[in-house]
């Protein structure tokens, strides 16, 4: 089953009644937009709700290592592929 991402468009308007603008991504193929805070692996799990699944991430073709997320800074633009492993039967 491919991973697919589910937002909310809640918080896009509060950010930007605030004068946050949202960041541009290429997420598994689709362009998405979060607030402006989101600027590493880490925070970008943490928005979809991935912190404390078994993800694999791929920026612009490379794997990042998990001990990288904290640090491992997301440009604007830039394509990443997340991939989250579902048990089943």
């Amino acid at each position: 089953m491919p991973f697919q991402l589910f937002r909310s468009n809640k918080g896009l308007k509060k950010n930007s009644l605030l004068g946050c603008r949202d960041m541009k991504y290429i997420v598994n193929g689709q362009s998405v937009e979060v607030p402006d805070r989101i600027v590493t692996v880490r925070h970008l799990l943490e928005h979809f709700g991935l912190s404390n699944k078994i993800v694999v991430v791929e920026v612009e073709h490379h794997i990042v290592d998990k001990d990288l997320y904290a640090s491992y800074t997301l440009q604007e633009g830039v394509r990443i592929e997340l991939v989250h492993f579902v048990g089943g039967g």
